[in-house]
């Protein structure tokens, strides 16, 4: 059985790593709204659509889980647990 400081850290790193994915896509966006495209080599352009794949694909992940199935689920399992 996990202790309450366990769960509270759970959340909080849970909670860290949203802010970080969300803030990290929104920098990501910005960056490519003040430097254009069209100015960038086709190297850095690809670099910069293969990061924002991936930042969107983690980004779509998290919100999916704190307003998904997920987090419920989680959050059904602890109220059995402390039954």
């Amino acid at each position: 059985m996990e202790n309450n400081n366990s769960v509270k850290r759970k959340q909080y790193v849970r909670a860290f790593l949203a802010v970080v994915a969300s803030v990290g896509f929104m920098c990501i966006i910005v960056l490519l709204a003040v430097k254009n495209l069209p100015e960038m080599t086709k190297e850095t352009a690809m670099l910069f659509g293969t990061v924002i794949g991936g930042l969107l694909a983690t980004f779509k992940d998290v919100y999916g889980y704190y307003f998904g199935s997920s987090q419920g689920s989680d959050d059904k399992t602890e109220l059995l647990r402390r039954q």
